[in-house]
């Protein structure tokens, strides 16, 4: 019965959703045409600012020492949502990363005293009056439900961040999206439950992005202590920092 259920929300909540996803459609058929929106001039300027870099997307640190979260302050670095606060007092991540109304709404002030650049989901700006420090980009979540069927998982990737950044049920896997627009081909992962995650909508989305990274020359690695490797290959931090 549950199952039933499920599946008839899951229906209604397509049906609801339509014009929803086909306004979505129209505005990034626009932004594919060269017609950018003035809330997105600050992502079309980085795009391949970082080329031959690499970068760091960190969601939890607790199990970094105080010595390679001091390393990290010397790397560019994306932190996101809540994992933003770590245990080395003054340190924080380049960039912050956030795209859930209720994360940014509970975060705002120490979000905006902190942070120069915010990379935000368009979506936070029809709740939210968001200051220049906040960059921008087009979130689009809803087109899964049009891409799945019920309990299906399946994501999109995208290589150009100005015309879309797919939802992959997590902030990393836009900020991931984001990098990969930055120009950066190298990207290490910390604390992001991506080797075994618990949650198999998770483990769907990373699949997609490895896949994406495999057919483009972009190396994801796993950088988590304690994680084998499985969709993204393992490195050591320690390996990577001098």
């Amino acid at each position: 019965m549950g199952q039933i259920i499920g599946a008839i929300r899951y229906q209604v909540q397509k049906i609801r959703q339509r014009p929803h996803y086909r306004e979505e459609l129209d505005k990034m058929a626009q932004r594919k045409k060269g017609m950018i929106p003035p809330q997105f001039e600050q992502l079309k300027a980085m795009e391949n600012s970082c080329q031959g870099k690499r970068c760091f997307i960190v969601a939890d640190g607790s199990s970094l020492s105080a010595q390679e979260g001091k390393q990290l302050e010397q790397e560019l670095v994306f932190g996101v949502n809540c994992g933003t606060q770590l245990k080395w007092s003054g340190w924080k991540p380049t960039y912050l990363g956030i795209q859930d109304p209720q994360a940014y709404e509970a975060l705002e002030q120490t979000l905006l005293a902190e942070y120069q650049t915010i990379f935000a989901g368009d979506n936070l700006a029809g709740r939210f009056n968001l200051p220049e420090q906040v960059v921008q980009y087009p979130y689009l979540g809803v087109y899964k439900y049009y891409l799945n069927r019920y309990q299906e998982y399946g994501t999109k990737f995208s290589g150009n961040a100005l015309e879309v950044v797919y939802d992959g049920y997590s902030v990393i896997y836009s900020m991931l999206q984001i990098a990969v627009y930055l120009g950066i081909q190298d990207i290490y992962l910390l604390g992001c439950d991506c080797c075994h995650p618990r949650s198999e909508r998770m483990a769907a989305a990373y699949r997609t992005a490895a896949q994406y990274a495999e057919e483009h020359g972009i190396r994801i690695i796993n950088c988590t202590p304690g994680e084998e490797a499985d969709i993204f290959p393992y490195c050591p931090l320690a390996d990577l920092l001098d």
